[in-house]
């Protein structure tokens, strides 16, 4: 078995840390419509990375909790895995109006 998170936080947690500042603005300015074109990028690193293809049980129940499913497939717990990742960026880095 390989290192691979458990939990939806700690799988969000590796992603955003292999994430460059840049990256990280831009998901964060992203409207959660254009989330979709993230999911095909990113979902296959995070299938592959993270082993929702090859058995990695306890995140699909992590994302199967957060997303309020008895089930899912791997393609739906990485686009779980990327929402929660997008709402945590945009609180941190989204850019703010000032009043």
């Amino acid at each position: 078995m390989e290192d691979w998170p458990a939990t939806v936080d700690e799988a969000v947690d590796r992603l955003i840390a292999r994430l460059s500042l840049k990256d990280k603005a831009t998901i964060a300015r992203m409207r959660e419509s254009d989330l979709h074109g993230l999911n095909m990028i990113l979902g296959f690193l995070i299938g592959e990375e993270f082993g929702l293809w090859e058995g990695n049980k306890q995140l699909m129940r992590s994302c199967c909790s957060e997303a309020g499913k008895p089930e899912l497939d791997a393609g739906e717990a990485g686009a779980i895995i990327i929402k929660k990742m997008w709402k945590i960026l945009k609180k941190e880095y989204e850019l703010k109006l000032l009043k």
